[in-house]
């Protein structure tokens, strides 16, 4: 019985070794070859209405929750593919943009015709018929920028999710982006607006609150993505940001070109 458990135990640590291993080696080999996936990414409606969408597997289901081949519109020759789910959609400035969440990982098998094939080699949740399938995005596409503008006042518009409460590591919307001199790598300190008026207690004037701060990573030409790095309470989008100086530690980002 011992000598069964032993076994047991060793190839159930092999595996969780392998399915750990295979999926950061995955991760690798992909930022290797000079392309990435993001995690979360934003497409306008133009770009959005030539999208692969997932078709189907060669099984009869309604969700997709194991590594297989799914089907996937048009044929196409880029290996390493993303399968996205729409999240909310943003319209600021007239040209709307929607959100985009990373449900899946594949590579692609075989192609011809009015559909591909792709592999699914990892996944965070099902993936449902429909969902948007990206290209990996290029590396050669990406624009790193040395140097900070100063950009117009910056707004949260809400999360990718469309809710507009958020914490630490979370994802923000922002809406300003290239255009308005925004750009990836940049850091702003997030404030909760002071009530008008004097402490009771103390007759001083009350000063805005301090609760977090965030880093663009992703810029588009009117819209942002950026992460929050740091957060003492919930942060809404009546917070208001105010760029901070460059230091050392600043996250360095991109520029997205997403036109498919």
């Amino acid at each position: 019985m011992l000598r069964l458990l032993c076994r047991f135990s060793s190839v159930f640590a092999l595996l969780c070794y392998c399915f750990l291993y295979g999926a950061s080696a995955a991760d690798r080999e992909l930022n290797e070859s000079g392309q990435v996936l993001p995690e979360i990414r934003l497409l306008d409606q133009m770009a959005l209405a030539k999208v692969s969408r997932v078709l189907g597997s060669s099984r009869t289901r309604a969700y997709f929750t194991q590594p297989q081949p799914i089907y996937i519109s048009g044929a196409h020759t880029e290996q390493s593919w993303g399968i996205y789910r729409p999240l909310a959609l943003f319209s600021p400035h007239q040209q709307s943009m929607q959100a985009l969440r990373l449900v899946a990982r594949a590579s692609l098998t075989a192609s011809g015709g009015a559909r591909s094939t792709l592999h699914v080699t990892s996944q965070s949740q099902e993936i449902r018929p429909l969902d948007i399938a990206l290209p990996a995005a290029r590396r050669a596409d990406i624009r790193v920028p040395t140097q900070h503008a100063e950009p117009a006042a910056v707004s949260v518009l809400g999360t990718p999710q469309g809710l507009h409460y958020a914490v630490r590591n979370d994802w923000l919307v922002l809406d300003k982006g290239a255009e308005e001199k925004l750009v990836a790598g940049q850091r702003f300190a997030l404030f909760q607006r002071a009530a008008p008026g004097a402490d009771i207690v103390t007759g001083t004037l009350m000063t805005d609150l301090a609760v977090g701060s965030l880093v663009v990573e992703q810029v588009y030409p009117h819209l942002s993505l950026a992460r929050i790095t740091a957060s003492s309470q919930v942060i809404d989008n009546k917070v208001v940001l105010r760029a901070l100086a460059d230091d050392t530690d600043a996250v360095s980002g991109s520029v997205l070109n997403e036109s498919p």
